[in-house]
This record gives C-alpha cells, structure tokens and sequence, in this order.
C-alpha cells in the first residue's frame, strides 16, 4: 500500500476482506470475510508491503450454503487523524476473486477381509460435505465416485468402476478379488464443492485351498502341483 506525502506508516491501515452478492462498504460492515491477522513493512517512501492470512470459521462466517461462491477481494484503506479520527478512507474493489467452496469427505470400506482369490468383494463407503446450515457434514447424495485400486506394492491407482452415491451419499458396489491391495472412493471438485478420496482401505487376498485330492503346498504360478493322488481302475 502506498500513502499520501505529509503521513507515515503509523497513520494509515488498510484492511482486506472477501465479499459476495452486496457492495464492498456492506460486505466489510456485515456478512464480509476479514483477516485475521496482517503485518506491513516499510518499504521505501510512503509505501509498504503488507502480508497475512484468513480464518474462516463457518459458524460465524458463513450462514448459507449458497456461500459457496465466488467471493470478491476488496480493501478499506484509511488515514487516521489525531485523537483516534479517522481523516479519510476508501474501498478499494477490482483486487480479485477467491473461490469458497464447502469440504468434502468420503470413506471406504472393503469385505470380507481377508478374502479368497477370485471371491467377491463388497466395497462401501459414503460421501459427505460441509453444510454451513446445520454445522455438519451431511450424505452427497447423487454425487458420481470413482471405485479404484491400488494394487500392494505400487504407488498408482487404476479406476475400477464409477458408482452414483444413493440420495444420503452412500456407496455400494461388487468386485472381483485378484491380488492383495487397497480400494477406495475417490471424487473431483465441483464449482461449489471440493473433491475428496478416503483413506485406501486393504485387503488380504488369498490363494484358495487346494481341492479334492490336492494337498496343501505353496502356490507358485505356472507350476502344477506334483502331489496328486492317482487312481486305480480295477
């Protein structure tokens, strides 16, 4: 921020704030988002660099999900007079947008755990996000996840399937089981919305026992078992 000649930093302040759907003297004055805290440095003649950061707790910030916006960046800058008067001030619009957008949650949940190879997989979870109404996180309902795997062992999930989450946000699918590793439910972001992936959950999957005739010894692939019983035909 910058100041007239005459002034020195001590005599002016600038405040920033977010503001949506009203005027920026409306916004500062009520429903606005204001710092929390900000800190200028000298820089030069009759100017400063100023830094800080925002806190935004909904409860008291935020009384409507259509808060969930774009919000506009705007400052008030003053010069104040002696004996704590304010000589002069401004708003100052057309700094810029900031996107406020309401968190998102998903979990995941995979069973039987363990399972045989081959068996099926039941995969659940739910999708939630913020409501700044009801100082909760409430079902997404109608929101499309993305079912991936990540197999044990590697660092790379590969979508499975994408399943609509019911009217209260939960999911339900059936999978195959072929090798050990984790699944979870994962979303993008919307306007309005941010995306989340729950945490992957992992699942021991087994060689199944051996069958009729077959005792039990370590699988190794390409390698048949060399303990069969032979019949007789008398």
């Amino acid at each position: 921020m910058t100041w007239p000649a005459g002034h020195s930093l001590d005599d002016v302040d600038a405040s920033l704030f977010l503001y949506h759907g009203t005027t920026a003297a409306q916004g500062a004055d009520h429903g606005g988002i204001s710092y929390n805290s900000i800190t200028c440095y000298e820089d030069g003649s009759r100017a400063a660099d100023c830094e800080g950061e925002f806190y935004v707790d909904p409860r008291y910030r935020l009384d409507s999900n259509g808060d969930a916006t774009t919000w506009k960046v705007a400052s008030h800058a003053m010069i104040w007079a002696s004996e704590d008067r304010v000589q002069s001030e401004e708003y100052l619009t057309g700094l810029g947008t900031a996107q406020v957008k309401r968190a998102a949650k998903a979990t995941a949940n995979a069973s039987p755990e363990p399972v045989d190879k081959g068996e099926k997989l039941t995969v659940t979870g739910r999708l939630t996000r913020a409501d700044w109404v009801r100082h909760a996180y409430v079902g997404y309902g109608g929101k499309a996840a993305k079912l991936q795997f990540r197999k044990a062992g590697t660092s790379t999930c590969s979508t499975v399937r994408i399943v609509d989450a019911d009217s209260a946000g939960y999911l339900r699918t059936t999978v195959t089981a072929n090798a050990d590793g984790y699944r979870r439910w994962t979303f993008g972001e919307t306007a309005t919305t941010g995306g989340a992936s729950a945490a992957g959950d992992y699942v021991d999957v087994r060689w199944p026992p051996p069958g009729p005739g077959v005792a039990a010894e370590p699988y190794r692939p390409g390698v048949t078992p060399t303990n069969l019983r032979k019949c007789r035909v008398r």
